[in-house]
């Protein structure tokens, strides 16, 4: 067979579409293996000396790399939004896979700037030390929150977002509410409130309009969000020196264990908050099985008197504050 005949019996139809966009997921996927894998340990299959900060540098290049070697059809700067919808979901995916790898980084941020409030140690983690990675975290959510809303703009709400989108809408949003639990950056001018609460309330709005479809799953999104709010709010107004009554601290305690990984991803004994202390195991159930338990009807600002040092809550705050990154990135139920 000669190379003409070759080049006409295989010329890409022109009916389907270009294979740069399935050669991205591809691609990205096989990044999400490695992070799943050997950063969270679940199927190592590399055993290369370094330990879990090696796996995040690694991934951490593997995910650069697969962004500056992207076609130019599939580039994304941070000053264009592509008109092509399936675009900005791949770049979403990018985002997501940021914050999949950077998340325990930034948690144990939020664990223990939340629970330096009420108790002072020398801890070895110094937040500080990893800005970087937590800045990354937190701005990668703020893009996917953007790209979602150009993504409803492209279609004029026409459009609902796919299941993907709703995902990383639903990741996004929660880093931002836990956000408002850290430190400002020093010499950084703390975010702007109103911004962070339009997205907020952006996201949880996405759900809500999605729940008019039956969907259990957005139902129960708009849920664990709203009730994150106003669990962040309560702990916002909180003083120092004082744990919010009715569990806020617990509840703290259970969010920031699992439930940046969607609904499904929260332990039923996290989310019920009856044992604070103990470690859950990741479950598939569907999202309508957990919700945090919040009394609305409580006043927010109902204090009691810090737990004496042999109490549940101060033993919780305890591990918060001598925890570390290597140590969740161990625990599988930081996974979606």
């Amino acid at each position: 067979m000669s190379n003409k005949t070759a080049t006409a019996r295989f010329h890409p139809c022109s009916s389907l579409p270009p294979a740069a966009g399935l050669r991205a997921h591809v691609q990205l996927a096989r990044i999400s293996g490695h992070i799943v894998c050997n950063t969270y340990k679940v199927a190592p299959y590399d055993h290369q000396p370094g330990g879990a900060a090696r796996h995040v540098e690694r991934a951490l290049q593997m995910l650069e790399t697969w962004l500056s070697q992207l076609p130019p059809t599939l580039q994304m700067p941070a000053d264009y939004r592509s008109p092509d919808p399936a675009c900005c979901l791949l770049h979403m995916g990018y985002n997501q896979h940021l914050i999949l790898l950077l998340r325990p980084i930034f948690f144990v941020a939020v664990k223990k700037a939340f629970a330096e409030r009420y108790i002072t140690t020398g801890g070895r983690w110094n937040i500080e030390h990893h800005a970087a990675r937590i800045h990354q975290c937190s701005d990668a959510a703020h893009r996917n929150l953007h790209l979602a809303r150009w993504l409803l703009d492209l279609t004029k709400r026409t459009r609902k977002l796919l299941q993907a989108g709703l995902h990383y809408v639903f990741n996004a949003a929660i880093i931002l509410m836990l956000e408002e639990l850290l430190p400002p950056p020093q010499q950084e001018p703390p975010p702007s409130p109103s911004a962070e609460s339009d997205d907020v309330n952006f996201a949880i709005d996405i759900f809500d309009e999605e729940t008019k479809t039956g969907s259990n799953y957005a139902r129960d999104c708009a849920t664990v969000l709203k009730d994150l709010r106003s669990l962040i709010q309560r702990l916002r107004l909180a003083p120092q020196g004082v744990v919010a009554a009715s569990g806020g601290t617990v509840a703290v305690a259970a969010a920031a264990r699992g439930v940046v990984g969607g609904p499904g991803g929260l332990a039923p004994e996290d989310v019920a908050m009856s044992n604070t202390s103990s470690s859950s195991t990741p479950t598939s159930a569907g999202p309508r099985d957990y919700h945090l338990h919040l009394n609305h009807h409580q006043q927010p600002l109902q204090q009691q008197t810090f737990p004496n040092e042999g109490d549940a809550v101060y033993q919780e705050l305890m591990t918060w504050v001598d925890n570390n990154e290597l140590q969740v990135y161990s625990n599988n139920s930081y996974l979606p």
